[in-house]
């Protein structure tokens, strides 16, 4: 609470002696809220969609209407300035229809002119009409409640409820109006619903009929259940696209009807409503069934721009071949491919064909071979079209190559976990170098960012970070993996992929520079629309540290951190990953996202000799790794309105090393530590600088808290909560409640990080702030003030900040609030 009122505090002191509703005439009210009572077996939702009005926005369902204040603050001036934008529109038009009616004016002259006017017409309707600037972008006009529209949404409520099986429903609607404001509730009786008896299917398709009773486990009419319009609508696509999958090309749900009897019977004296549903599939205009076609032909035609441009010239002469590179038609495995600049491989090409010859025709193989081919990543259109001359259904899949060669150049900011700092890539494309249907991609990137500074000269300053990466990638449409042709083309509509990738990197941070290089080979796959897997199956990379900062390193030998001292050394890191990504929509007011990565660490020297462990501690003068990683992060987003979203995530993870070396099972590699603060993080904390536990930062000459260095860990937990609305126009506000922490479980130095499941809840951190997002559609800009109310690094029982500061130590005290610079939104 005490977040918000310093957000909306100039706001509404700003708007402080201004009454929403002393702007109301007599005998008017605004419509100010309304709700629905007394529903049962439907939704909220599924009715708050026939309302008519809504009324003015309110911050958090507080009393106070920001925006309706901002719409009668910018009225007077308005109400000033009307005349004069409206003389001044007339006498605008006038001039330019003056200069346009000249004789001597050019075409060119005359459009510059036409435009000239719309232009300024457009401006000055747009000022008369909605307001000015204040009004128009900041304010909302006054929702007045009507009768007429309250009635026409009951009306349509009750509508609905009866074409979901309530035939009997009614809604009332019951206002009540105090001080100009009127609150509304629609009391909804829903009565007895319409219940099924039977379910019939007729047709005089004999085929069709079969089949769809065949299918009748999959009906969604079925005896027993609540008549729903809605089920029936969803029937009919249900119907169609069961027979437009099973060979019926031309088959339209215009051919689908449903006919309804109403019966009433009694039982135990009360009258239940019952009603039969038959569902009748006719026949097609002057036939006596409906046709069901087999695909006979199947032609692959790549280059569909070079084969239209040739075609155009050879008709202007037909003695001459114009296309340097024409190519007869080859047919491989029952597919004829035409091709002519390109040279694809015709087995990878056939492997993402699901249209196959002597199969019945399939909307859904269809859809599924324009997806694949699509995702290839060289090809820019594909569209399947069907020919149904002589008598045969042929398919024709044509397909519009990308570019060969492909140059990128991009610039911008970057933010992780700090301030934002400028980027600059460079990026080179060769589509199909092995003539596999791949692409080479070529790379390099260097970027800033902005650090704290860690030398005692520098607490408080701004340091530099720097990263340079050169990047090499092989894409490739298929799993590189031994495995049987009919293998190969059964997980090829899985949407397979390869990738062979190099990448070399340089960090210059302000603890620490290093350099490293590493090669890896993955593989990727779809399960479905919404479901993605990545297998790393082999991650090698070397990783040697060319400076540490002087303080960096004397912090951990003051503190007697081995451990984390080791992993700054020459160090081999290999490992194997298995990644799970799932993201979807639930309905058309929430959605999921899920993502989990569990990571293994020298996986492969468990192929070694045991006896090699006992006298080696390093391989070819590099310390190795060996430990396991996982990482899960779950997100959920509700939209109640269009213009407002709830957003959560919960974020877990561990790492933990081990081996069959006593002096290399308590290391982790330090890339694969945890970190928790920051601006994806919680942000009320530096970055990467909070925890681990409770541990206690390093105190400095002043008796401050030294947040230098970065805090790693092996264990985190965090949660984020976060409240988006739009404040105006493109500014967009958030109030969000941060908390989390991270904590070590192999032995460490630092009093308090390790994990004790007794009580680490009593460690958990928490930060709320607010924040502004500025949504340029292209980019967005976000900046967020957060404050800590839980800081574990105080002494139990002192750790909630608030209560621990009058309200003056409270925001004066060091490293109490953090502003956080983002790009994009945190979750």
């Amino acid at each position: 609470m005490l977040g918000k009122n310093v957000f909306l505090g100039i706001f509404v002191l700003f708007f402080s002696a201004c009454s929403v509703t002393k702007h109301v005439p007599e005998n008017q009210s605004l419509l100010y809220e309304q709700k629905i009572t007394g529903f049962k077996n439907v939704s909220e939702d599924e009715l708050i969609v026939f309302y008519r009005q809504k009324p003015n926005i309110r911050i958090l369902y507080s009393p106070l209407m920001p925006y309706l204040m901002a719409y009668y603050k910018g009225l007077p001036a308005y109400q000033k300035k009307l005349p004069i934008w409206q003389k001044k529109l007339e006498k605008s038009q006038l001039f330019y229809d003056s200069l346009l009616n000249a004789k001597d004016l050019t075409d060119k002259k005359r459009t510059r002119l036409e435009q000239a006017k719309n232009k300024e017409r457009t401006s000055l309707e747009t000022k008369i009409k909605e307001g000015n600037w204040l009004m128009r972008s900041v304010g909302e006009p006054p929702t007045i409640f009507k009768t007429d529209l309250m009635n026409t949404t009951a009306a349509q409520m009750q509508l609905y409820l009866q074409k979901e099986g309530f035939w009997e429903a009614n809604v009332k609607p019951v206002w009540t109006t105090r001080n100009k404001k009127t609150t509304v509730n629609y009391e909804i009786t829903e009565n007895k619903p319409h219940l099924i008896t039977k379910a019939v299917l007729e047709s005089p398709d004999s085929l069709v009929r079969k089949m769809l009773e065949e299918d009748q486990v999959n009906s969604l009419i079925k005896a027993g259940d609540r008549y729903r319009e809605s089920k029936l609508t969803a029937e009919r696509d249900r119907i169609a696209k069961y027979l437009k999958n099973n060979g019926f090309l031309d088959f339209s749900k215009e051919y689908i009807y449903f006919d309804v009897d109403t019966l009433k019977t009694k039982t135990d004296s009360i009258k239940t409503p019952k009603l039969d549903i038959k569902t009748f599939i006719a026949l097609p205009p002057d036939s006596k069934k409906h046709k069901r076609l087999k695909v006979s032909e199947v032609y692959l035609i790549t280059d569909i721009q070079n084969r239209v441009k040739y075609l155009e010239k050879k008709g202007k002469d037909s003695t001459r071949h114009y296309h340097p590179n024409k190519r007869d038609t080859v047919c491989v495995e029952q597919i004829c491919h035409i091709q002519y600049q390109q040279h694809y491989s015709r087995r990878i090409l056939n492997s993402k064909v699901v249209v196959k010859p002597y199969t019945w025709y399939s909307q859904q193989a269809t859809q599924e071979t324009q997806h694949l081919l699509a995702s290839m990543n060289i090809f820019k259109f594909v569209n399947v079209q069907y020919d149904t001359a002589r008598g045969k259904l042929r398919a024709n899949i044509l397909a519009t190559a990308l570019p060969k060669f492909d140059f990128a150049f991009e610039g911008g900011l970057n933010v992780s976990q700090s301030l934002p700092g400028p980027f600059f890539s460079l990026g080179w494309k060769n589509r199909n170098f092995f003539g596999v249907g791949d692409v080479l991609d070529i790379s390099t990137r260097f970027g800033i960012e902005a650090q704290a500074g860690i030398s005692s000269s520098n607490l408080g300053g701004v340091y530099q970070s720097q990263e340079f990466s050169l990047n090499g990638t092989l894409s490739l449409p298929f799993l590189m993996f031994p495995m049987s042709k009919q293998r190969r083309e059964k997980i090829g509509i899985f949407d397979t992929n390869t990738k062979l990738s190099t990448l070399a990197i340089y960090t210059n941070r302000p603890e620490y520079a290093r350099a490293s290089v590493q090669a890896g080979l993955a593989y990727g796959w779809n399960n479905g629309q919404h479901t993605t897997f990545t297998l790393n199956l082999l991650s090698l990379g070397v990783i040697n540290t060319l400076r540490l900062n002087n303080d960096f390193l004397d912090f951990m030998i003051d503190q007697g951190n081995n451990t984390l001292l080791q992993s700054f050394t020459r160090t081999l890191v290999s490992n194997t990953s298995l990644s799970f990504t799932y993201n979807k929509a639930k309905g058309k007011r929430s959605s999921v996202y899920l993502n989990s990565t569990l990571e293994g660490g020298g996986t492969y020297l468990h192929f070694l000799p045991k006896s090699f462990f006992e006298n080696n501690t390093t391989i070819a003068g590099l310390k190795y790794f060996q430990y396991f990683r996982l990482q899960t992060d779950f997100r959920y987003y509700l939209h109640p309105s269009p213009t407002s979203t709830w957003a959560a995530r919960i974020m877990g993870g561990i790492a933990k090393p081990y081996g069959r070396n006593n002096l290399s099972s308590n290391v982790l590699p330090y890339e694969k530590h945890f970190f928790s603060g920051g601006s994806n993080s919680l942000r009320a904390w530096r970055p990467r600088r909070l925890g681990p536990g409770s541990s206690l930062p390093r105190i400095n000459d002043d008796g401050e808290f030294d947040y230098r260095f970065e805090q790693p860990g092996q264990l985190i937990l965090e949660a984020n909560l976060e409240y988006r609305s739009k404040l105006f126009s493109f500014v967009n506000w958030a109030w969000f409640v941060d908390a989390g922490n991270i904590w070590m479980l192999s032995p460490d130095i630092r009093r308090g990080a390790q994990f004790d499941p007794l009580t680490f809840l009593s460690e958990i951190a928490v930060g709320t702030g607010l924040g502004l997002r500025f949504d340029f559609t292209f980019i967005i800009m976000r900046f967020d003030l957060a404050t800590r109310l839980v800081d574990p690094a105080l002494p139990q029982g002192k750790r909630f900040v608030p209560a621990q500061y009058s309200f003056s130590e409270f925001w004066n005290r060091r490293g109490q609030t953090a502003l956080n610079v983002g790009i994009g939104y945190p979750f």
